[in-house]
Formats: C-alpha cells, structure tokens, sequence
C-alpha cells in the first residue's frame, strides 16, 4: 500500500508542499522471515526457500538458497527433489529451491519425451546403450550445470559419432546419447 504524505512545514510562510511517500505493506503481505514456518515457496522470502524434513510434510522452514549458482561445486552427487527431477548436486537443487527428497542420492525418476516435458530449468536426458538407438526411450530430468562436466564416460548422439560429449552436454541436449566409457579422446 502507498501512501503520499505532506511533508510538516514549521516556518510561518510555506512555499509549495513537499510529499513523502511511504510504502506500508499490509500485515498479509508481509513474506515470512529466515527459520519461518512455511508451506511452499511462496512462503518465503526472495533468496529463501521452503525446506521439509520429508516429502509428505505440509510445512517447512524458509532457508536460505545459494547466492548464485556458480558457488555450486561440480562434484557430482545426485540429489533427488520430491517430484522427482535429478539434480547435479545438492546446491543446485537448492538453489532451484526444490525441497529434498530424503531417499538421498538417486530417486524414483521423473519421466519424459517429446509429449511429457521436464519443469523448467530441467532438461530430459535420454542417455542410452548404444544398442538402443533407434528405439523410443523415456528420459529422465535432470539439472545440471551449464558448463561440461563428469569426464569419466561420453556420449555420442545416436547416429552423429562426430561430437564427442560429456554428461552434462548430452543431458542438455534433450535427444538420445549413446554413453560410453571413458572420456572424450
């Protein structure tokens, strides 16, 4: 709610009036503070999100994400979030403000295709033997960082043995990659 207020004039001859304004949330707008109960995002303040114990808790805590994804490290420990989505790490998970599924580590997949895409800010990998391509495939979603990373397999896409990838370019890729062990030669 805004509010213009003339300013108070204590001398006897005034000129033109001068307005403050103020800006007084109402009690309803007030987002909840750090450690707050919370029930999803919303909840929270921006730079926060709402943390469960479980994903069949109703209310959470607000807490802080990550300041900016680049303080992410790249070592890759999958976490899982509640709907399934694969996250590179735990920081990125958090900083998509995606509460923990407390299974830890890998999960019971988001699916996806052309017809079931991932949420935003996911791309569905379709990593693949390379006996399967040319054969329909469900993917799974996963975030992952926007750089390359984890050499320790590559990827080709199907019927392209012309680019070598790593796991995270063939993730973002959204089309099926044969994997193969070893890095890229």
């Amino acid at each position: 709610m805004r509010w213009l207020v003339p300013a108070l004039c204590l001398v006897a001859a005034c000129g033109p009036v001068d307005l403050v304004v103020v800006d007084v949330p109402d009690a309803g707008d007030l987002p909840s503070q750090m450690g707050a109960a919370c029930s999803d995002n919303d909840g929270c303040l921006a730079g926060q999100f709402c943390s469960k114990a479980s994903c069949s808790e109703t209310v959470g805590t607000c807490v802080p994400r990550p300041p900016v994804v680049a303080t992410c490290s790249d070592d890759f420990r999958p976490e899982c979030d509640c709907d399934g989505v694969q996250y590179f790490n735990d920081c990125y998970r958090r900083y998509a403000g995606a509460a923990a599924n407390q299974a830890r580590g890998f999960c019971a997949p988001l699916l996806c295709d052309a017809n079931t895409p991932c949420p935003d800010g996911a791309s569905c990998a379709q990593v693949i033997r390379p006996n399967e391509c040319g054969r329909a495939v469900s993917g799974m979603c996963w975030v992952v960082p926007s750089t390359s990373c984890m050499t320790m397999e590559h990827f080709f896409a199907c019927g392209n043995a012309t680019q070598c990838l790593d796991f995270c370019s063939a993730v973002r890729a959204g089309t099926p990659m044969a994997r193969f062990p070893g890095p890229c030669l």
